[in-house]
C-alpha cells in the first residue's frame, strides 16, 4: 500500500490540470469541452437535461456522436470496432432501457446497492454498446461521465495489473473483482485524497461543481490515475532491470 500511497499528490496534480484545461490532443488544445469538467457537462449534464424533458430529444441521440469522439480523444481510449455514430445509437438504446426510468433513483440508493448497480451497469454496457467486442474499459469510462453519482471506477488492463499487484491474494479476473479491490484501496487512501479540486467559477461548471460536492467522483478519478502511474512505474522498472 505504501508505494501507491506515495503518488497521490502527483496523480491529484495531473488531474487538476485535466479538470480545468482542454486536452492538448483534441482540437489543438482549444476546445473546453475536452476538459474533465467539460466532459461531465456534456455527458452528465446532457442526461440531466434529457431527464427534465422526459427523455425526448427531437429524434437525435441523447449523447451525440461528437461528444463520444471528444471523450475518446481526451481520455486517450483505444480505437473502436464500430463508428461513433453506431456507438451513439447503441448508447441511446442503453440509456432508455437501463437508466431513464431509474435515473432519479440512482443517487438515492443505499451504499451497497449503489456499488452493485455500478458493477451491473458496467457489465451490461460492456456487452451492449460495442457490437460483438465486449469492452469493460470503454464501458467504465463512458459511464464514469454519464453516471458520476454511481461509484464507477475507470478500468483497463493497466489498472487491473496495478491493483492485482497490491492485492496478490485476491484474484482480479473481471470488472466486478476490480471494483471490489478498488473499494478497499479507496477506503485506505481517502484520508489523503482531497474531496474535490478547487471549484470552478464559470457558470458552465455549476453542474460539475455540484457533482463533485455530492459524490466521490474526484477521489475515484485520483485513484485511477494512481493505478496508472503505478503501472507505468512498474513497467519502467521492469525495462530498466532487463537492460
Amino acid at each position: 500500500m505504501t508505494s501507491i500511497n506515495q503518488n497521490i499528490d502527483i496523480a491529484n496534480a495531473e488531474l487538476i490540470g485535466r479538470w480545468s484545461h482542454p486536452h492538448p490532443g483534441f482540437a489543438s488544445g482549444q476546445d473546453p469541452r475536452s476538459s474533465d469538467n467539460g466532459l461531465l457537462g456534456l455527458f452528465f449534464g446532457g442526461m440531466e437535461h434529457a431527464a427534465r424533458y422526459q427523455w425526448q430529444n427531437g429524434g437525435r441521440t441523447l449523447i451525440d456522436k461528437t461528444y463520444l469522439s471528444i471523450l475518446w480523444a481526451a481520455q486517450q481510449l483505444e480505437g473502436l470496432s464500430i463508428s461513433f455514430e453506431e456507438l451513439a445509437s447503441n448508447l441511446d438504446s442503453f440509456i432508455r432501457q437501463q437508466l431513464s426510468e431509474r435515473w432519479e433513483e440512482l443517487s438515492e440508493l443505499d451504499h451497497e446497492a449503489r456499488h452493485q448497480r455500478a458493477i451491473e451497469l458496467v457489465t451490461l454496457a460492456s456487452t451492449e454498446l460495442f457490437g460483438s467486442q465486449r469492452n469493460d474499459s470503454h464501458a467504465s469510462t463512458v459511464l464514469l461521465f454519464i453516471c458520476p453519482q454511481l461509484p464507477i471506477f475507470p478500468y483497463s488492463d493497466s489498472h487491473r495489473t496495478a491493483i492485482q499487484a497490491l492485492f496478490p491474494q485476491q484474484p482480479i479476473q473481471d470488472y466486478a473483482d476490480y471494483h471490489r479491490a478498488c473499494r478497499k484501496l479507496l477506503a485506505f487512501n481517502l484520508p489523503r485524497i482531497a474531496a474535490m479540486p478547487t471549484p470552478l467559477t464559470e457558470t458552465t461548471a455549476i453542474i460539475s461543481n455540484a457533482v463533485l460536492a455530492q459524490t466521490d467522483w474526484w477521489p475515484r478519478r485520483v485513484l485511477a490515475q494512481q493505478l496508472l502511474n503505478n503501472s507505468q512505474l512498474r513497467s519502467a522498472n521492469t525495462v530498466s532491470d532487463s537492460i
